[in-house]
């Protein structure tokens, strides 16, 4: 797992398993310096022997000349400042001052830095200054609570939301096109994705009403108010609960928009409270069985099956395809409980994040991943 890392016994012990404020590591710098509230100072170790340059790469690494330094004892960058910059305009002004040698692109400027196709901006590029999006293993998707006796116990419900909700523009507004629409309720980078498989569900207004009638609520008639509870009290988190809102009141369905703090919507995501929100995840390693475990019933909250699904039948093909190698019959299994999942609908699937990253071209090396922390030793300061 990429957040864990190698600690010696010894030194646990020694320190009362007390780890936050002493640090252990293997790798090519140690901690000169830390504040963590302003900034943390690496500097090299100059006993560390372990590993040397890739001379191996994909397409990517090939094409953009990744592969360059193949061989050379790393790391090349003598010290390293990470700083903490909590305002997302006090970084992007640091970052064009050429303060800092990197940023992660985030929405509040995407319109600054993008065209609406995704591009860097000319004046951007003018600066020295180049893109590179890496997908992420992150992704979102619209939950019920499977256990609710209104939204759990109405399949024609939850299709009407289904097609009731324009994703697409949702993607629009709040990532500016940055995301990239789910297809699958398994995201890119996983063995076994298909990125011709297709969601049963499209934005499509008459399907929704016609839906909401087969439930029993046509044009939304005696269906009480639903309530969707937000990850976070903020502006953009509010607009995105209002958002949907909107979406669905044009079917007729009234939503109530719940703010929360994080910890708060996490509370409620392990007691079981959440009746309709949007979930997401991180994925732990890549693999199906650390999406798949999200549906399991042996996850009922407070486990992370938030959405109470349980399905006897899914729950033994998961227990199957645990200890499958990767391959065509685990790829078969995992379309098998795709369908179930599409068919019984507790998940409206939306977008697989993907990130922007702008660098400096005096930055060399550099390449994103969500499975490893250590690419720092990889790093190189072009001559001038």
């Amino acid at each position: 797992m990429n957040f864990t890392s190698p600690i010696p016994a010894e030194a646990i012990k020694k320190h009362n398993n007390e780890l936050t404020n002493n640090f252990f590591g293997t790798g090519p710098y140690y901690i000169k310096n830390f504040n963590p509230s302003q900034h943390v100072t690496l500097k090299k170790y100059k006993d560390y022997v372990t590993s040397v340059y890739p001379s191996q790469g994909d397409r990517y690494a090939h094409e953009n000349g990744l592969l360059k330094d193949a061989g050379a004892k790393l790391p090349f960058v003598e010290n390293i400042k990470l700083v903490v910059i909590k305002e997302a305009q006090t970084a992007w002004l640091n970052f064009l001052k050429n303060k800092i040698d990197m940023i992660n692109l985030t929405k509040d400027h995407y319109h600054v830095a993008l065209t609406p196709e995704g591009k860097l901006k000319p004046e951007i590029t003018e600066d020295n200054i180049h893109l590179q999006t890496s997908p992420t293993l992150i992704y979102w998707w619209l939950s019920f609570n499977m256990q609710d006796p209104i939204l759990g116990k109405n399949l024609n419900l939850r299709k009407a939301i289904a097609h009731g909700v324009n994703i697409e523009k949702y993607i629009e507004l709040f990532t500016y096109n940055v995301a990239q629409k789910a297809n699958s309720i398994y995201p890119p980078g996983i063995p076994g994705y298909s990125p011709s498989a297709e969601l049963p569900y499209e934005y499509n207004l008459e399907k929704a009403k016609e839906y909401l009638k087969k439930a029993g609520y046509p044009e939304g008639k005696g269906l009480p108010t639903l309530t969707y509870d937000v990850r976070g009290n903020d502006t953009i988190r509010r607009q995105m609960g209002e958002f949907i809102q909107q979406e669905l009141k044009n079917l007729g369905i009234n939503i109530n928009v719940s703010m929360n703090s994080f910890p708060a919507f996490l509370e409620k995501s392990r007691k079981g409270e959440l009746q309709f929100w949007q979930g997401g995840w991180i994925l732990d390693y890549p693999d199906a069985e650390n999406v798949l475990q999200l549906l399991n019933s042996a996850n009922l909250p407070p486990g992370p099956n938030s959405a109470q699904y349980i399905n006897p039948k899914f729950d033994k093909m998961f227990d199957e395809l645990k200890t499958m190698e990767d391959g065509p019959e685990k790829y078969a299994q995992m379309a098998k409980m795709e369908d179930i999942i599409n068919q019984d609908l507790p998940w409206v699937m939306q977008y697989y994040t993907r990130n922007y990253i702008l660098l400096h071209n005096h930055l060399i090396n550099f390449r994103y991943s969500d499975i490893i922390n250590n690419n720092l030793k990889y790093l190189k300061i072009k001559k001038q």
